[in-house]
């Protein structure tokens, strides 16, 4: 019979005491294990904290930067700052044991944690296991952020190796890699345990079970305590992590207050304290106070709740330790006297003081207190009211960075708001100002085109128009160079790129140039590449008017000796570009230093006195340096005072073709004859025949009709006009076809741009051009925008109009039209009007003219006067006294066309005061006016010869069966006739009327007024 085996019951309680060691002792490195994960986790999220907050910080700085409030280089040495000022360690004592890199992405080391290696290259640094750090930090940076373990000893303590771990994250805007971290003495400690517990002796704990088993109970419940602990930490680390989420989000003021006391009622909450405040330090008379700012208060009612802004000042032992970073952590009976009297005048118990710091400053302190007991808060704590006061001061003083900006930025909204308005204000001042010049001076330099178009003229009043005509060019182009100035302060002066031959540029240039040398004993010489090239891209035009302002400066400014103009080219930036390098020098006045930087101010001009007399705005050269930057191109100036200047602009244009100048044509352009040609030739040109061609020109001002018609008669063009928008209106309704109606813009009732947009309506669809002196920016986009096909400033350049004309009426006939009109142009294209010989200033037909306008005018400006209905009829006021102005200008009534110009400015404003002061004199000085240039009565006026009345009839048949077939030149050709002759008050008075209506092409009213004439 076999015996059943039994283990003895020592072998049991063994296997039990194994089993339940075993088991307890791998609880027990669960537990340990655990409490390493907390607090692993623990000190994650505190260095990810601090480096996205530093990096918030940062980038707030950057804006800074950005928004003009400091500049890039105080912008860099802040952020380097920042960065040599953020530490993070878990025990505030040991603040110095923290390290902070920010390497840019080439390995450079910019700020690391030992001073004696900021600056050093830090690429092949390895730590105790091989780890090279600076690779490292650099990989998890560009994975969008992560953590490094790495092992490295202390800094003088070879005893052992020291496991450390960072947060990298890489700031964009500078490429800078940062990371912070401390190293893990807690951990040490307990791997250390951990080790230890291992090390038991196995043999001990099987003897001593029960030993071991009570030993197994007191673990378990250190494990219990463990996880309470650890949950506790957990909670903190929660407590932080809501802190820097609620306080990182951008919230508006009153968001932020209630979100900031949020954050103190949570800390202070889970740490069981009575009250959590953040106190700002002060120097007031050279001492440090500390002032309460902010304030969560959970006392009981009956308590004294401590105000915001109580000021206290710090006790020299508080100051001293806690500017080093030190903490007061303790019941406040333990204190010092003046500081335990301090607190417990507040009804403090306990409390825990951790000093905060900006930007590497003692800003103040966070505490919090406690009103019941008296105990000693744990580090944990300790650790997580740190990382938090941290977070809190910097979304303070973020905070109030972001008032201040949003304070800054109100401000220069209503500065922009304010530099919009001023711009509005000198945008309607140039357009008025443009209108106001441009409508006088399209009457002087169209009336001068005209005359000199005569080729019977009396010398020396073809000499004195020159000068006319010159004079009104000079003024035309300063009124241009404001004009380009504004736009280029709008941004709206375009380039407008086309190929061109650079020959013809260059000896455009030097022809008009030569100009300005007058009788002054200068030598102009011209110096050019035979390698340039035959022709270029670039806008020729603008290029032109760079080369123009620096020779008109040179010549301007030299009294005698040379100027030279040299043109070559150095290779471009980029195939199939060239930089054409242009040098203007000469043996003029110079300038200093000084005033070659003020060279490029507006209305900027030197030595005054000595030249006084010398033309010109000083707008020419700011001008040209905007066209140079907007070519992407330079100027470089030489100039010394008494010796003369040299300028050099590189330009940058593109390369047509692989064609060179050649020496020939190099030395032709360098030979040209200096033969000082009148500006005349200018306009006088060769007119192409348009016998063809019908216009039509609208405006209200009869010299501007005048002035239009004159300049197209040398066409043989066929010219209706109208004097306002109605009348074109009908004219078109009536079936009328034109190749161009001229529309001017300011006229009464209906202005150009919505008669065009009517007549569009009607679906009238050739040509419409506009015809006006409001030449600001942006006016061509307007009238394009609205129906028209191009446009026309005024003063009219004759060029201008011959391009338009030929482009419009000329290029749209068939070869075998043009030519016919050729053939037949020398035997019916009337002759251009003539001024007569005489004295008057004035051609008489000018005068007459202004008379029947000015009179018009006075008589409707009368009647509101004696009728006092300056209110009621304001409208018919203002357009009378707007056309009168004109009118004044056109004759050279200067002062009494700026008194109109003073009581339309006052009718528009509504200002009858000075309208009813000022009118009647003005209506006695106009008489005036009237009167001188009305023509005496002649004497045999009234003894009409038989031949003479005979004369009469015959050209009023003329005129009237011109009239039945719209040939308005027959008709003005007649009448120039009659006019040549003597007639009776009646007589007149029917040629002049006459005149007018042809001049409107109004041919039905002046067919009724010779009915009239000869029926009575």
């Amino acid at each position: 019979m076999q015996r059943k085996m039994r283990l003895p019951i020592g072998a049991i309680i063994i296997v039990f005491v194994v089993i339940l060691s075993t088991l307890s002792l791998i609880n027990l490195n669960v537990a340990l294990k655990q409490e390493v994960m907390y607090v692993k986790d623990g000190f994650d999220n505190n260095i990810r904290i601090a480096v996205e907050t530093l990096i918030s910080t940062l980038e707030i700085n950057r804006k800074m930067y950005l928004d003009g409030d400091i500049s890039e280089e105080t912008a860099i040495e802040n952020a380097k700052k920042l960065v040599r000022d953020t530490r993070y360690n878990s025990a505030p004592d040991k603040i110095d044991d923290g390290y902070f890199w920010a390497d840019m992405s080439d390995g450079y080391c910019v700020v690391h944690y030992n001073p004696a290696n900021e600056g050093t290259m830090r690429w092949d640094v390895q730590d105790q296991e091989g780890t090279y750090l600076i690779r490292n930090f650099i990989a998890r940076g560009n994975e969008g952020g992560g953590f490094s373990d790495f092992y490295f000893g202390k800094p003088g303590d070879e005893s052992g190796s020291y496991q450390k771990r960072g947060y990298t994250l890489i700031y964009e805007p500078y490429g800078w890699y940062i990371s912070t971290g401390n190293y893990y003495e807690d951990i040490d400690k307990t791997v250390a345990d951990i080790e230890r517990i291992k090390r038991t002796d196995f043999i001990i704990t099987l003897v001593a079970s029960i030993i071991i088993s009570i030993v197994g109970l007191l673990l378990s419940r250190e494990h219990k305590k463990m996880e309470r602990k650890t949950a506790h930490h957990s909670e903190l680390i929660g407590i932080t992590n809501r802190v820097a989420s609620a306080l990182l989000t951008p919230v508006s003021e009153d968001i932020f207050k209630e979100s900031l006391m949020g954050c103190m009622k949570l800390i202070g909450g889970n740490m069981n304290a009575d009250r959590v405040q953040i106190w700002q330090n002060e120097t007031i008379g050279g001492i440090l106070h500390y002032t309460l700012k902010h304030n969560w208060d959970n006392t009981v009612s009956d308590s004294n709740p401590i105000p915001i802004g109580t000021r206290l000042k710090y006790s020299k032992s508080w100051q001293g330790l806690l500017a080093d970073g030190g903490t007061i952590n303790g019941p406040v009976s333990k204190l010092e006297t003046e500081d335990r009297e301090a607190m417990e005048s507040i009804g403090l118990k306990s409390t825990l003081t951790i000093p905060l710091f900006s930007h590497g400053e003692f800003w103040g302190i966070v505490c919090i207190d406690d009103c019941k007991q008296e105990r000693v808060f744990p580090d944990d704590e300790v650790n997580m009211l740190t990382s938090s006061g941290l977070m809190l001061v910097n979304a303070i003083i973020r905070h109030e960075q972001s008032i201040q900006l949003n304070k800054m930025n109100e401000k220069l909204t209503d500065a922009l708001e304010e530099a919009t308005e001023a711009n509005k204000a000198k945008s309607a001042f140039l357009s008025t100002m443009s209108h106001e010049i441009r409508t006088p001076m399209n009457a002087i330099l169209g009336i001068t085109d005209i005359q000199l178009q005569s080729e019977n003229m009396d010398g020396n009043i073809r000499v004195g128009l020159e000068k006319i005509h010159a004079s009104g060019n000079m003024l035309l182009g300063i009124i241009n160079d404001i004009l380009d100035l504004s736009k280029i302060e709008a941004g709206k002066l375009e380039l407008i790129e086309a190929n061109y031959e650079l020959a013809g540029l260059i000896g455009d240039t030097a022809q008009l140039n030569m100009m300005r040398i007058g009788s002054k004993p200068i030598e102009f010489l011209l110096n050019v590449d035979e390698n340039l090239p035959v022709k270029m891209l670039g806008d020729e035009l603008r290029v032109k008017q760079i080369l123009n302002n620096l020779l008109s400066n040179a010549f301007k400014y030299t009294d005698e000796g040379k100027v030279t103009l040299s043109v070559s080219f150095d290779d471009g930036k980029n195939d199939g570009e060239i930089t054409l390098v242009v040098s203007v020098s000469d043996t003029g006045q110079g300038m200093s230093k000084e005033q070659v930087e003020k060279l490029f101010d507006e209305y900027a001009r030197f030595n005054m006195e000595a030249n006084r007399t010398t033309e010109g705005t000083g707008l020419g050269m700011s001008i040209t340096r905007n066209l140079i930057r907007m070519m992407d191109g330079e100027i470089i100036i030489e100039s010394e005072p008494g010796k003369g200047s040299v300028f050099v602009v590189r330009l940058s244009q593109g390369r047509v073709g692989e064609d060179v100048l050649g020496k020939e044509t190099a030395d032709n352009l360098q030979q040209f004859r200096m033969d000082r040609r009148s500006q005349m030739k200018n306009f006088q040109f060769t007119h192409e025949p348009m016998p063809y061609g019908k216009v039509l020109v609208v405006d209200d001002v009869e010299t501007n009709v005048y002035v239009a018609q004159g300049l197209m008669t040398p066409y043989g063009l066929s010219i209706d006009t109208a004097s306002s928008g109605y009348e074109a209106i009908d004219k078109v309704k009536a079936g009328n076809e034109y190749d161009i109606i001229f529309m001017d813009h300011m006229m009464p009732k209906m202005d150009g741009i919505e008669a065009t947009q009517l007549i569009r309506g009607m679906g009238y669809s050739h040509p419409i051009v506009a015809l006006t002196a409001n030449a600001v920016v942006g006016q061509a986009d307007i009238f394009i925008a609205n129906g028209f096909t191009d446009f026309i400033s005024k003063p009219i350049d004759v060029r201008q109009l011959n391009a338009v004309l030929n482009k419009l009426i000329r290029d749209k006939q068939p070869p075998e039209v043009l030519e016919a009109a050729r053939n037949a142009a020398g035997h019916g294209i009337p002759d251009t009007p003539s001024s007569p010989n005489g004295t008057s200033s004035i051609d008489p037909r000018f005068a007459e003219i202004f008379v029947r306008d000015a009179a018009k005018a006075l008589n409707t400006l009368d009647t509101i006067t004696k009728n006092n209905s300056y209110e009621e009829d304001m409208r018919t006021y203002v357009i009378n006294v707007h056309g009168i102005k004109s009118a004044l200008a056109n004759i050279g009534e200067a002062d009494l066309s700026a008194v109109a110009q003073k009581l339309e400015a006052a009718g528009r404003d509504g200002n009858l005061k000075l309208a009813e002061s000022d009118t009647p004199g003005f209506l006695i000085s106009l008489q005036e006016v009237i009167d001188r240039l009305t023509p005496e009565e002649d004497e045999t006026a009234g003894e009409q010869t038989a031949e003479n009345t005979e004369l009469l009839k015959e050209k009023l048949r003329v005129i009237k069966d011109a009239c039945d077939e719209y040939d308005g030149n027959t008709a003005d050709a007649a009448l120039a006739e009659l006019r040549e002759k003597v007639w009776t008050a009646a007589e007149k008075e029917l040629l002049g009327k006459l005149a007018e209506l042809l001049l409107y092409s109004d041919f039905d009213e002046a067919k009724n007024a010779i009915d009239d004439f000869l029926a009575d």
